[in-house]
């Protein structure tokens, strides 16, 4: 069965080990907005977390910390290959990633 996107999984201990083993910065111009309703100043963006490759550990962070800075969660994309690895699948579902190919 597929893994449900489980919100409180970037809150996690283990998301709080992961976060701190990795050496990680985020880098913004500005703030972005809430996605709530009816917010003029929101619009859909693409935000890119390098390096992204075999693990794509920068990726992980990003969804892992952008709740606590952003106040928001956001849905990440993979590509069906880095889907197919149960365990690994698993993991990337329920930190709300879905795939690219969709």
């Amino acid at each position: 069965l597929p893994q449900a996107f489980v919100p409180s999984t970037l809150q996690s201990w283990i998301a709080f080990q992961v976060c701190r083993y990795f050496s990680f910065r985020f880098i913004w111009e500005s703030r972005p907005p809430h996605p709530e309703t009816g917010n003029p100043k929101y619009h859909p963006r693409i935000f890119v977390a390098p390096p992204h490759g075999v693990f794509p550990y920068g990726n992980i962070l990003s969804m892992l910390v952008f709740p606590a800075l952003f106040g928001h969660t956001f849905r990440g994309l993979a590509s069906s290959a880095a889907l197919r690895p149960p365990v690994f699948k698993q993991v990337l579902r329920s930190i709300g990633v879905i795939d690219a190919s969709r």
